[in-house]
């Protein structure tokens, strides 16, 4: 079965007339990619391994060099949440079908940042944001007690 992997920088090349749809024609075939089921997920399979190579390497200073046992608990407990939600282990060990190309994982602060931006309030609004509620201390409760 052969797949279409679209890279997304294609998107970024305006559209038009002339001269630039060969731009952008020529990008596409080269930044976008067709290849079998197979190949694609032996090429996720090396991304996964060759991303394993740093945090092995720091957690190896960590724990011999600095004796911390914590570092190495967490990166375990990662570890086989990575695998578990791993599509590939999805697809070969767990039998679920899902769709290739596989999307990417939602960076939080990558999505964020690319959200859209807040619209400037207007002066009413600013007035309702800035009133600040201060919660009850001590002394407040005691009077209310009594």
């Amino acid at each position: 079965t052969v797949i279409s992997i679209d890279n997304p920088l294609a998107s970024l090349i305006p559209s038009g007339e002339g001269s630039s749809f060969l731009v952008k024609t020529m990008a596409s075939q080269i930044l976008n990619s067709e290849t079998t089921v197979m190949e694609y997920d032996l090429q996720e399979a090396s991304k996964m391994n060759s991303g394993l190579l740093f945090p092995l390497v720091f957690l190896y200073f960590l724990h011999f060099k600095m004796k911390q046992v914590q570092p190495l608990l967490m990166q375990t407990a990662s570890g086989i949440s990575n695998l578990i939600y791993s599509p590939l282990f999805q697809v070969y060990v767990l039998g679920r079908n899902v769709q290739r190309p596989f999307r990417p994982k939602p960076n939080d602060a990558l999505m964020q940042a690319m959200g859209p931006q807040s619209e400037p309030t207007t002066d009413d609004e600013s007035q309702i944001d800035s009133t600040v509620t201060e919660e009850p201390t001590v002394e407040d409760i005691d009077e209310e007690e009594e």
